[in-house]
């Protein structure tokens, strides 16, 4: 092999791309590219999906909890009315005798145990002061302390205070 020869195929081997031509990429590099922009607008979507559903979820949610310490509070008083018709209209000291089988089997309530509010607590009762009044049935709400708002409120027989 000659010289020039060498030279020629060394060039050939090197070849530089003259200015101003782009290098043209590998076939596997736009897949690469593709899957990379298909993950970042797949990202994006699940956030604003997430940011946008998220919230409204949730709210249901606590919605639910709101809405099944009012049945239970409902289901309460309407059991303590019924309880106090029966009795000369003098209502119970305390929640139990709602649930404690009479002479019959039969309970105020359908439930064995007292129901507890949608945050695992008792609801609180406190007996008319007078006659003609009603009882008084409460929840202090997801914190468990008087006041607050939204979940946080406290619940009442009729309806948040």
């Amino acid at each position: 092999m000659s010289e020039s020869e060498r030279a020629a195929r060394s060039i050939r081997k090197r070849r530089v791309e003259p200015r101003g031509e782009r290098t043209r990429l590998p076939a596997w590099s736009w897949v690469a590219i593709g899957a990379g922009s298909t993950l970042l607008i797949g990202a994006v979507a699940v956030g604003a999906t997430t940011t946008l559903v998220a919230p409204r979820v949730l709210d249901g949610f606590g919605r639910t909890q709101r809405d099944r310490t009012q049945r239970d509070l409902d289901a309460i008083e309407s059991a303590l009315e019924q309880f106090a018709r029966l009795n000369a209209g003098r209502y119970p000291d305390s929640l139990e005798p709602l649930v404690t089988p009479d002479a019959n089997g039969q309970t105020f309530l359908e439930e064995q145990r007292l129901p507890r509010d949608a945050w695992g607590r008792v609801y609180h009762y406190e007996r008319p002061g007078s006659a003609g009044a009603r009882p008084r049935l409460y929840t202090l709400g997801r914190d468990g302390t008087p006041g607050g708002a939204g979940e946080d409120a406290d619940f009442y027989n009729s309806k948040p205070r």
